[in-house]
């Protein structure tokens, strides 16, 4: 399916000794793009990681003509989860 914009399509977390690894998959007109980010294994990261692995894809496609900074990250409750 050919998108009109930019879609993430993938996310995997993963732990390994002492560190999370975030992956992200993004797609768009026909072509794939991967972010990676890894960090410290506890918890209290894992969403600045997924938020740091988004970035990385977003600025390979756009790269360089983009720089971007994640400047912070908060959950919020949806459907009784906490995203």
């Amino acid at each position: 399916m050919e998108r009109s914009r930019p879609a993430f399509t993938d996310m995997a977390i993963s732990d390994r000794a002492e560190e999370t690894t975030a992956a992200i998959t993004l797609e768009w007109r026909g072509r794939i793009w991967h972010g990676e980010a890894t960090g410290p294994i506890d918890r209290d990261h894992r969403q600045r990681l997924v938020g740091e692995a988004a970035l990385d894809a977003v600025h390979r496609l756009f790269e360089p003509e983009v720089t971007l900074d994640l400047t912070g990250v908060a959950a919020t409750d949806l459907g009784g989860m906490t995203m």
